[in-house]
């Protein structure tokens, strides 16, 4: 992001920041570069900016597949005020070498004793969060704006599990133009964030649109130039625009030093190469099976909240009618999983989970007969034995479309107001939207560099 030369800032606007998302947007736009250019300190290490830089960082691996983490290589944090806190293996870590390493500094009298107390005696607060969790939910939300908005005249059509489909794909596919669908293009979209990657810990709880707080109780805190330069020593980056908050800093050498304790049986030393193979997985290898359970427990759902409907039909004969209508119930069967999954066939789910990532990218390019020959032939090889041949017609469809990402409207309303605009509720104040700058997740640039990458 480029800085801006041409606002002029007070010395009351520089010591009483007020930004927040309560803010006109001229205000805010005024208030949020303040903090981004100005207020934060240019003496410690370069912060990670994941607002208006690397938006995802932790989410796509280095060659741009949307990925999450196996919970397999998840560690309890020990130095945490909660329970149940974790994060990658590394990760924790090095958090706890540098938890340890600021006590000793406090005890020492290295730091003083006016400052933050979540700064001289770090512990864990926040952590991993589980982003299938919050796919779901989000899902949830929009079968639910599915089920609330859907004229009672397409309502009435829904008779059984193929007639659903008629009427809750043609809507997932529109909501896909303006919202994700898939779980490859949710992992992107704002509803996640750095706490679902496993590389983040937060040391307090603030709040991140309210700058007034950031700048009180941490820039300005006599502590925070100690605590950013042992952060940057024990392998983290401060979170510019939540500074409680650690992110593990891919790939310096003092993050590989705790990366390399590592080993896998299938790949062996992890290292900044196959860091991503060992720690995640990549979304696409789930999404068949995420769209089947979805059609399923939607069609489900729909059938629990509408177990009838009625239906007018013509009689003649109905003397009671002057129109000769007369109303008819229809109760729908209780559906069986079993029974509905038989009917999504392979086919079915490649062609629709390909619309969706289409409408997801913005439709950027034609998809041509001989796309569809080629996706047919992949999943008819199914040359990588170590997946299912509807695993290998995903992996074609997501490396065609992975080159999208960047794309300068992409999942622009990508998060959970966007379902409220599509189906024109009441989404109240206006909300911003953050272009990525290209840079991925694990690249290491210096501040011109980056600044570049905004402005081209």
């Amino acid at each position: 992001m480029a800085r801006n030369n041409f606002l002029d800032y007070t010395f009351y606007d520089r010591t009483h920041p007020a930004g927040s998302n309560t803010l006109s947007a001229e205000s805010n736009y005024f208030q949020r570069s303040l903090y981004r250019d100005v207020l934060y300190p240019a003496t410690v290490p370069a912060p990670l900016d994941t607002w208006y830089g690397r938006i995802y960082y932790g989410k796509i691996d280095p060659i741009q597949n949307s990925v999450i983490v196996d919970t397999a290589n998840l560690k309890p944090i020990t130095t945490s005020k909660g329970t149940n806190l974790y994060a990658l293996e590394c990760v924790v870590d090095a958090f706890e070498a540098f938890a340890a390493h600021m006590r000793d500094a406090q005890i020492l009298g290295f730091l003083s004793p006016s400052g933050n107390d979540a700064l001289a005696a770090p512990q864990a607060r926040r952590a991993y969060e589980d982003p299938t969790h919050a796919y779901e939910n989000y899902l949830g939300t929009v079968f639910s704006a599915f089920n609330t908005k859907t004229p009672l005249s397409k309502r009435r059509k829904i008779r059984d599990f193929t007639s659903f489909l008629e009427v809750y794909v043609p809507y997932l596919k529109h909501v896909a133009a303006q919202a994700p669908v898939t779980k490859t293009a949710f992992v992107l979209s704002r509803q996640v964030n750095v706490y679902h990657s496993g590389l983040s810990v937060a040391i307090d709880k603030g709040d991140p649109e309210r700058d007034a707080g950031k700048y009180k109780n941490f820039l300005r805190d006599p502590n925070f130039a100690f605590y950013a330069g042992c952060a940057k020593k024990f392998g983290f980056l401060i979170n510019k625009n939540m500074p409680w908050t650690l992110t593990f800093d891919l790939f310096s050498n003092a993050s590989l030093k705790y990366i390399k304790n590592y080993y896998t049986v299938q790949l062996g030393p992890v290292t900044k190469r196959n860091f991503f193979q060992a720690n995640y997985v990549p979304t696409y290898l789930t999404d068949p099976e995420h769209l089947k359970v979805t059609l399923i427990r939607s069609y489900i759902e729909f059938v629990r909240q509408n177990p009838s409907v009625e239906t007018p039909v013509y009689n003649p004969n109905c003397p009671a009618s002057p129109d000769k209508y007369t109303m008819e119930t229809y109760y729908r069967l209780t559906p069986q999983a079993p029974a509905l999954r038989e009917q999504l066939t392979d086919d079915y789910i490649i062609n629709l989970y390909l619309m969706l990532r289409h409408n997801e990218t913005k439709k950027p390019f034609r998809l041509s007969g001989q796309f569809y020959s080629n996706l047919r032939g992949v999943y008819a090889s199914a040359h990588n034995s170590n997946l299912s041949a509807l695993q290998n017609a995903a992996s074609y469809i997501n490396t065609v479309f992975r080159e999208y990402i960047y794309s300068k409207n992409y999942l622009q309303y990508g998060n959970i107001k966007s379902i409220n605009y599509l189906l024109e509720l009441d989404i109240g104040p206006e909300f911003g939207t953050l272009e990525s700058t290209g840079i991925s997740a694990g690249a290491h640039v210096t501040d011109a560099q980056a600044d570049a990458a905004s402005d081209s």
